[in-house]
């Protein structure tokens, strides 16, 4: 806190800004124990929100491919991983051939797919 926040701040005010970005941090599932070094963790992310994702990184352009990109690896989902979780869902289907990855999409695009699930 004191290299990254304002200089202004007493000790007192770095501290209790720090231990409330800390209890932040564990509310939302980033960090594991409640003991300090706290070890930051990826947390899960949901079935609907990764097919989100996917959907809506149709249209991105990024650098890499679809199974290897980084806003996926900035949620924790790489490689094998990636294969495990998208078997769970009903609107994707990846077949891969080597390192080959091929995507089978239920849904033309973000939209249809929004549509179809609320329908569902």
């Amino acid at each position: 806190m004191e290299e990254h926040g304002p200089s202004r701040w007493a000790l007192k005010t770095q501290i209790q800004f720090a231990s409330r970005l800390l209890s932040c941090a564990l509310a939302a599932g980033l960090l594991a124990g409640k003991r300090d070094p706290r070890e930051a963790v990826t947390p899960h992310v949901p079935d609907d929100a990764l097919a989100y994702l996917l959907h809506l990184l149709r249209t991105v352009r990024f650098q890499g491919s679809l199974v290897t990109n980084p806003y996926l690896a900035s949620i924790g989902i790489a490689g094998a991983d990636l294969a495990d979780r998208l078997r769970t869902l009903p609107s994707i289907e990846l077949r891969r051939a080597g390192d080959v990855h091929e995507l089978e999409w239920r849904y033309p695009d973000l939209s249809s797919w929004a549509r179809g699930e609320v329908a569902s």
